[in-house]
Order: structure tokens, then C-alpha cells, then sequence
């Protein structure tokens, strides 16, 4: 993840927040968009995150948590094999 990515999802945060009004925010609040925007950029940068924010209870809520990624990252896949006369896509 370029170093530039994490500033411009603390920007976007921070715009997003802003947008909403609120003049305070929980800090909970700031760990859920965190979450999110990491999740969507580095999954790695958002497992270690998660580890910590969500403190899980053992390694089995952890691996659920990675298993989860692997799982939206296999549904978002796209086949880019040639397509043969007789052979139906997915």
C-alpha cells in the first residue's frame, strides 16, 4: 500500500466526518471507518488493525475474520481465461 493511500483514507475519514456535523465522534466510530477503508486497500495492514482494535478472543475468531477476506476476494475474482467454444463460463 503506497504511503499516500493511508493519508488519503484519513482524509477521506475525516471529510466523511465532517460532512455528518458532528463535533465530537467516539473513537469507536474513527476504528469502524478505519476498518473499513483498510479493508478495502491492504488487507494485511487490515488484519493487523482488526487483531488489535477487535481484540479477538483466540486464533479461530482470527482465522474466521482472514477467512472472510479470502472468501470476498474469490467472489470478486475475475476469470480472464480464454473462452473455448464449448466451455460455459464460470
Amino acid at each position: 500500500m503506497p504511503d499516500s493511500a493511508a493519508e488519503q483514507a484519513a482524509d477521506a475519514i475525516e471529510s466523511a466526518l465532517k460532512a455528518e456535523g458532528m463535533t465530537e465522534v467516539p473513537s469507536s466510530k474513527i476504528g469502524q471507518m478505519a476498518m473499513a477503508r483498510l479493508r478495502e486497500l491492504d488487507h494485511i495492514a487490515y488484519i493487523r488493525f482488526a487483531s488489535v482494535y477487535q481484540s479477538f478472543d483466540d486464533l479461530e475468531a482470527l482465522k474466521r475474520e482472514v477467512d472472510a477476506l479470502f472468501g470476498e476476494r474469490e467472489s470478486m475474482a475475475i476469470d480472464f481465461r480464454p473462452k473455448s467454444p464449448g466451455r460455459r463460463p464460470g
